[in-house]
């Protein structure tokens, strides 16, 4: 083909390569868009099942408030729900290095 001897066909050409690059600059971009739904999703999901956790650990304690209050060396409230954070907190990093031990996925 010599250039310039049919453009129309030279004009489809380019059409098509650019139609397939923004194909392929589409198709990574639903993939990194579904990606980033799912973890959005996952993240939404477990904030909510955290709020629930807190308001029943809360509950919980609250049966033994004059326990925990007699125990601590302050008496007051905000003193014992940072406790309580602390101690959550390292149950919490504890679980997740368990499960992650538990859960551990090979990649080979």
């Amino acid at each position: 083909m010599v250039v310039g001897s049919n453009p129309t066909g030279l004009i489809n050409f380019i059409l098509q390569v650019t139609h397939n690059i923004s194909m392929a600059i589409i198709s990574k971009f639903e993939n990194e868009f579904r990606k980033q739904m799912l973890t959005f999703t996952t993240g939404a999901f477990t904030f909510v099942a955290a709020l629930l956790w807190k308001d029943a650990i809360m509950s919980y304690l609250e049966n033994y408030k004059d326990i925990l209050e007699s125990a601590m060396p302050i008496k007051e409230t905000w003193f014992i729900q940072f406790s309580t954070a602390i101690v959550m907190s390292v149950v919490a990093v504890l679980a997740i290095m368990a499960l992650t031990r538990f859960l551990k996925v090979n990649d080979k």
